[in-house]
């Protein structure tokens, strides 16, 4: 994937606190991430199903390239994944292969093997170091950045995990052209996500890569990651540990884990929900915020595209309601959403009105079913 624009490479945190987030290529990838693995003991690798099918002789060169010591974990794609077995099962093997304090732990794959990987090496011998190769659009702009690790639990999304930095995130825009449609407007709704909170991309580069998914210009699609990936990665610089303005990159995000959760994480990405969740947290945006008439008119027209971009939703709103309850973000049993008082402008909320919440719910999962 070429263009005229130089490789980026952004620094996550402060002080002695960092690690970086840069650029590679298929071709680079191992020369890249080599420095990062000198010196180790053994090499764990853990990869996601499709990717491995997809890029089996490239992974193995990679392994063999960068280690003479190295193990190969192949886990199940999907949501489902991040599951409390599953975790079990991989810190398991781990163990069982002698696993040590010097070794270190590489996940190639999306947001799902990123945080299962990332929370398994964590709890490990009480921590083992360990780094990301992103190869989503999703994992690149949003969910291998920022040190959140987890799976999910029964009575919600990412409701176990910790806080792990890894010791770097190698992004190789190329992965993005094997994904399927659903999973590339999957990562997209979070590019529009950081529109809404910030203002960048603009919609102008977001449309360019709706309207033809799989066949976005090179430069686009690179300039999107960057600017997405630097917003995500300016935020979590300044709040890690969420306490305040990290919170934004939630905006969409609780209605849209509660439609994954009443869904029990099937049938719908997670973008498409997020998608879904942006337009019931535009109606309170509106409600609550006194916007001038029209002016999330883009914002809406994007989230809506996603949407919509799928089947339709079999979800009952009283069960999505409900799941509502287990948001991270909830205090004193109160619902606290992300809203915008405008575009780049947004500020946490509680929002007490049951009539509100209901409204907003149901139009999001009416925007999963318009075609």
């Amino acid at each position: 994937m070429k263009s005229k624009m130089k490789p980026f490479s952004i620094n996550v945190g402060r002080g002695n606190k960092t690690y970086p987030v840069f650029e590679t290529s298929l071709t680079h990838l191992s020369k890249d991430v080599s420095r990062f693995v000198k010196g180790i003991s053994s090499l764990f690798c853990v990869v996601d199903a499709n990717v491995f099918s997809l890029y089996k002789p490239r992974i193995d060169e990679l392994l063999k390239k960068i280690s003479k010591s190295h193990r190969l974990i192949v886990i199940p794609s999907g949501e489902r994944t991040k599951s409390q077995k599953s975790l079990d099962r991989l810190v398991g093997y781990f163990l069982s292969e002698g696993i040590d304090r010097n070794s270190f732990v590489m996940a190639i794959g999306g947001g799902v093997t990123t945080d299962i990987v990332g929370f398994a090496s964590s709890i490990t011998l009480r921590g083992i170091s360990w780094g990301a190769i992103p190869t989503t659009l999703l994992g690149m702009l949003d969910a291998a950045i920022g040190a959140k690790t987890g799976i999910n639990s029964v009575y919600g999304k990412n409701l176990i995990g910790n806080l792990c930095r890894p010791k770097f995130v190698a992004v190789a825009p190329e992965f993005v052209l094997t994904q399927s449609r659903a999973q590339f407007l999957s990562g997209a709704a979070e590019a529009v996500k950081s529109y809404g909170i910030s203002g960048d991309p603009s919609p102008v580069e977001l449309i360019q890569i709706l309207d033809n998914p799989t066949r976005v210009d090179p430069g686009v699609i690179r300039g999107v990651i960057f600017k997405c990936a630097r917003m995500k990665s300016r935020v979590v610089s300044a709040d890690e540990r969420e306490k305040g303005e990290r919170e934004a990159l939630n905006f969409g995000h609780t209605i849209g884990h509660a439609i994954e959760s009443s869904m029990n994480y099937r049938g719908i990405t997670h973008g498409r929900a997020v998608a879904a969740g942006m337009i019931g947290a535009i109606y309170l945006s509106e409600k609550y915020s006194r916007a001038k008439k029209g002016e999330y008119a883009e914002l809406l027209a994007l989230a809506r595209e996603i949407a919509s971009s799928g089947r339709r939703i079999e979800t009952i709103k009283d069960i999505v309601i409900s799941a509502l309850a287990s948001d991270k973000k909830n205090r004193s049993g109160k619902n606290r959403f992300v809203l915008l008082k405008g575009i780049g402008k947004p500020y946490i909320t509680v929002v007490s009105g049951k009539r509100d919440i209901d409204r907003a719910v149901e139009i999001s999962l009416v925007a999963l079913n318009v075609k």
